[in-house]
């Protein structure tokens, strides 16, 4: 009893910790907690017939019994690897479902290998009083475990080389060396139950991983969203000053700085009220993503007033961004769908020692050099009269 309960102890207290952390974890993908639980699941019918074939290999005489739970205990533990495999792979992609199924058909080797006992002595045999002898074909029960363990290894190479995802790729290969031990030990059958120990390190050092991925991801998108205006999809004041702080530390980055708003929109605000408002701010906002470049960075810095931050740009094409906000006006004085006329004005400035604590203050001068005097351009701050 003594020895049963040490066996055990590691791989039971394993399973419910990982089911706890499964249960309480709601950052999980409802796919990816299901075959969470379908590996758990493996693992604990894999420990379940592996210690009845434990028990009754003590019986003096050999019984049917030992057969059916020897042959199921290796099904579950492909099925535990091949679970395994499910919770990496993002299952919710067609394509990958149809992968995954296709890898899937090893199994039915491990089926015909573990239940061939019972009408051909190639792969295994009965011998008296109560043991198992291997035939020729024995290797036929490790085909589908060797083969999803070199699909780990692919797994893992593809995030070192093509994705350089080093951090996963380091808990792939960890979790790969250590099934690989747990193969090793019930090979050679250094300690009863060791490989179970070894699965259940694995199945942990995975789940930890995932969950701690899961948080970080849920983190990132958390902070990406409070970087984010509601109305308009652009980068928020706190976007704005993120990128900033950014952008500062690259002191040989050249930048061009757009700081505009939109004329007169309070009264047009007074006039139409705020949902009008809403939808000019969103109009603006859709045309300066569409005029400026996908490395560009448009943001709404507050009420009516927008900014873009231009890198890898010079004052030599200043005349460039002008062009954009003039073509900009002229869709804004021709609108659709009974939205009023309008316009922007705005400033502009360089830098090239990445965003300096001057640049905002110089846009945002040759823009109030704008809106003092004709509205409706774009000022560039080194071309202000004095």
């Amino acid at each position: 009893m003594t020895e049963f309960i040490s066996n055990n102890f590691i791989p039971i207290i394993g399973i419910l910790m990982m089911l706890a952390i499964i249960a309480k974890n709601n950052r999980l993908p409802k796919l990816r907690r299901i075959y969470f639980y379908l590996t758990l699941a493996s693992f604990a019918l894999s420990l379940f017939f592996r210690n009845a074939d434990y028990i009754t290999s003590n019986y003096e005489t050999f019984t049917v019994r030992r057969a059916v739970y020897s042959a199921f205990g290796y099904v579950f533990r492909t099925l535990l690897i091949y679970f395994t495999l499910g919770t990496d792979l993002d299952l919710s992609k067609p394509k990958t479902r149809k992968i995954y199924i296709l890898i899937g058909l090893p199994i039915l080797v491990t089926i015909f290998a573990a239940f061939s006992v019972f009408f051909t002595d190639k792969v295994y045999s009965f011998v008296p009083p109560n043991s198992f002898f291997a035939g020729p074909y024995s290797w036929l029960n490790y085909v589908s475990l060797v083969f999803y363990l070199f699909v780990f290894i692919y797994i893992a190479a593809k995030d070192f080389i093509k994705y350089k995802n080093h951090r996963h790729g380091t808990m792939i290969s960890a979790v790969l060396a250590l099934m690989i031990f747990a193969m090793l030990f019930e090979k050679f059958g250094y300690r009863a139950f060791m490989c179970e120990n070894a699965m259940t390190m694995a199945l942990m050092l995975y789940l930890i991983f995932f969950q701690n991925n899961d948080f970080q991801h849920q983190r990132r998108s958390l902070e990406h969203k409070a970087r984010i205006d509601a109305l308009t999809g652009l980068y928020n004041r706190t976007g704005y000053n993120y990128l900033v702080e950014a952008l500062s530390k690259e002191k040989d980055l050249m930048i061009g700085l757009l700081v505009l708003d939109i004329d007169n929109f309070k009264s047009i605000n007074d006039t139409y009220g705020h949902e009008t408002g809403d939808v000019i701010l969103k109009k603006v906002a859709d045309l300066l993503k569409v005029a400026f470049r996908s490395t560009d960075y448009v943001i709404r810095h507050g009420g009516d007033e927008f900014a873009v931050i231009m890198v890898g740009i010079t004052d030599n094409l200043a005349f460039v961004v002008k062009n954009k906000i003039e073509s900009l006006n002229v869709q804004l004085e021709n609108p659709i769908d009974n939205v009023p006329k309008t316009s922007v004005s705005a400033g502009l400035a360089f830098s090239e020692n990445g965003f300096t604590s001057d640049l905002f203050n110089r846009a945002d001068k040759a823009l109030y050099h704008v809106k003092e005097t004709t509205r409706r351009d774009c000022a560039l701050y080194e071309e202000l009269p004095e």
